[in-house]
């Protein structure tokens, strides 16, 4: 009864969610990969502060000394939390998981450790140290990743063009709004002087950074933004496209290049186009310094030839 809806959505919508998951974790070769393994391992510890987790790695072996807890509640947990844990581990050996997808398990194991630390310290009335190092660590890492993304001097990732702030997480959080600003300005300029059509329309080929242009680029400013190109690679962009206007076949519009995300116009956009031209890059700083660049292509004569387009017409029209 509770999976009943995600049943009845996936009936109704070609079973989109296990044709994409499975190709995200499918076995593609017999080679082990310990490199995969050990950074999903090492993930898993990261994400889920290192202390918290040893409590539950101690928990676990101390399980059956634990009074507090019955077996039917022991049982209740291990089944809900750790068979998810050591699924996304194993599957690691065989591809590249990210290591948050088994955080739900670590929260279920969670309710171990407290049992475990409540036990131990039960008679005592002041707070156990590794609760105390617990929060330090988690408070330290939230200061500091916060000092990074509003003040580090540009970026901590690539300095090179095209790919300039490649691996810099702070930029995912850092001078979205700016730019944001800065292009709405750009854009009305470019109307003003009939450089681009009153009604024209961002596109992207990617749900992210889809998302991010929607958030500060798109709506803020009364901008539509169209997802162009694969289902798997658009996520909920193939649903959010029927809502909203349609990109005609041979309409022009605008595609936006985050530096720290370049891609390769010839394979992920340029198909569904006829031509492509740079209009304007604009400088992203932090600090006084270069963070990345967005550049701004103009994509001309849209063609409807990418699988969203195709697939959504395919169910307006039945």
């Amino acid at each position: 009864l509770v999976i009943s809806p995600i049943l009845l959505w996936n009936i109704q919508n070609d079973f989109i969610t296990y044709k994409f998951h499975s190709e995200r974790v499918a076995i593609q070769e017999s080679l082990f990969h310990f490199d995969y393994f050990f950074q999903t391992l090492g993930g898993q510890l990261l994400y889920n502060n290192p202390i918290n987790a040893i409590l539950i790695i101690i928990s676990l072996w101390k399980l059956r000394a634990m009074k507090y807890l019955s077996l039917t509640a022991q049982r209740f947990i291990l089944l809900s939390g750790l068979p998810m844990i050591l699924i996304v581990t194993g599957m690691s050996l065989f591809n590249s998981l990210l290591p948050h997808w088994s955080g739900p398990g670590f929260m279920v194991l969670g309710l171990l450790a407290a049992t475990y630390l409540d036990e131990q310290y039960a008679a005592s009335k002041n707070i156990p140290m590794i609760m105390k190092a617990s929060a330090c660590l988690i408070t330290t890492a939230f200061m500091v990743a916060s000092l990074l993304i509003k003040f580090y001097p540009g970026t901590l990732g690539y300095h090179d063009r095209p790919r300039y702030g490649e691996g810099d997480f702070t930029l995912d959080m850092s001078g979205w709004a700016n730019f944001g600003e800065d292009f709405n300005l750009w854009l009305i300029d470019q109307k003003r002087n009939s450089s681009l059509k009153n009604d024209i329309k961002i596109v992207s080929h990617k749900w992210f950074p889809a998302a991010h242009l929607d958030y500060y680029v798109s709506i803020p400013y009364n901008n539509t933004l169209v997802g162009v190109g694969k289902v798997t690679d658009l996520h909920q962009y193939f649903w959010l496209n029927r809502m909203r206007p349609r990109l005609n076949d041979g309409e022009d519009a605008l595609f936006i290049v985050p530096s720290n995300y370049s891609v390769n116009l010839d394979h992920v956009i340029l198909p569904y186009f006829g031509s492509s031209e740079l209009l304007k890059t604009f400088e992203s700083k932090r600090s006084g310094s270069t963070a990345r660049y967005f550049d701004v292509y103009l994509m001309k004569k849209y063609k409807g030839e990418d699988e969203v387009r195709l697939r959504v017409s395919s169910i307006l029209i039945r």
